[in-house]
C-alpha cells in the first residue's frame, strides 16, 4: 500500500505539469474526448495538452532511428490507449513516410468499419489487423518485404483460421527488465484459453477482440510453459 501511495503521488505530480491531464496505474485522462476522432487527431498535436509527444521524441531518438524499421506494429486494446498510440503513429510517419505502420488490438477490432474506411485518422496508419495476429502478422509482414503492395482490401484474400493456441509460442520478455517492478518477484502472464466458453454477456467487449471460436490449451502445454518461465526468470 505504502509503494502503490507512492507511485500514485509521483504520478500526479508529473501530470500536474499538463493539467488537467491524469495518470495513474489503471488510467488515463487527457482535456480529449478519444470517442470523438477529431478531438483525437487534435490531440495529437497539442504539445501542451498532450504529454506523450515528449514523451516519444525519446522513442524515436533511441528506436526508431537506431533499427530503421520497415513495419512498424502497434495494438491497443482499450480506449485511453487511442491518444499515446494515435501521437506514436503521427510522430512515426512524420519522421519516416516510408515505414508502414500497422494497427490491431480489441479497440480496433471493434471499431473495424471506422478504420477500414477513410477517416481523419488514416493518415497515420497503413493496414489494420482484427482479432488475434500470430498467424496474420508474419504472413502478412512476410508479403510486404516480399516485396508486395498490400492495400487493406487485399488482408481479405488470406484465409486465416482461427489461431491454435496451443502452438503460440511462449513470450519472449528478454527486453523488460523485471527488476524494475514493484514486487518481491517477477509476475509473468500465461494464459490458458482464447476468448469466453458463454460468451453471452452483453456488457462484455471479450469476444470483440479474438477470433471467433472459445478454445483451450492442453494442461502439458500450459505446464511446460510455466516451468520454462520459472527456470529462465526465476519466477515462483
Amino acid at each position: 500500500d505504502e509503494s502503490l501511495q507512492l507511485i500514485n503521488l509521483g504520478l500526479d505530480i508529473v501530470a500536474d505539469s499538463f493539467y488537467p491531464f491524469k495518470i495513474s496505474l489503471s488510467n488515463i485522462e487527457f482535456i480529449f474526448s478519444e470517442k470523438d476522432s477529431l478531438q483525437v487527431n487534435k490531440a495529437l498535436e497539442d504539445e501542451e495538452n498532450n504529454p506523450f509527444i515528449e514523451f516519444y521524441q525519446g522513442i524515436i531518438k533511441d528506436q526508431i532511428l537506431l533499427y530503421q524499421p520497415k513495419i512498424i506494429c502497434i495494438s491497443f486494446t482499450a480506449p485511453t490507449q487511442i491518444i499515446p498510440a494515435f501521437t506514436l503513429l503521427r510522430m512515426i510517419k512524420k519522421h519516416d513516410s516510408s515505414i508502414l505502420n500497422i494497427i490491431g488490438g480489441n479497440v480496433v477490432t471493434r471499431l473495424k468499419e471506422f478504420f477500414t474506411r477513410d477517416n481523419v485518422l488514416s493518415g497515420y496508419y497503413d493496414l489494420i489487423i482484427t482479432g488475434e495476429g500470430e498467424s496474420k502478422l508474419p504472413v502478412i509482414c512476410k508479403s510486404i518485404l516480399d516485396g508486395e503492395n498490400i492495400k487493406q482490401p487485399d488482408i481479405n484474400k488470406y484465409n486465416f483460421s482461427p489461431t491454435n493456441v496451443s502452438l503460440v509460442p511462449t513470450p519472449n520478455f528478454d527486453d523488460l527488465n523485471l527488476g524494475d517492478y514493484f514486487d518481491i518477484k517477477p509476475i509473468l502472464p500465461i494464459f490458458a484459453s482464447r476468448r469466453c466458453y458463454w460468451d453471452k454477456c452483453t456488457f462484455c467487449d471479450i469476444p470483440f477482440g479474438y477470433d471467433v471460436t472459445h478454445r483451450a490449451r492442453n494442461a502439458k502445454n500450459i505446464v511446460d510453459e510455466i516451468e520454462y518461465l520459472s527456470k529462465k526468470y526465476s519466477v515462483s
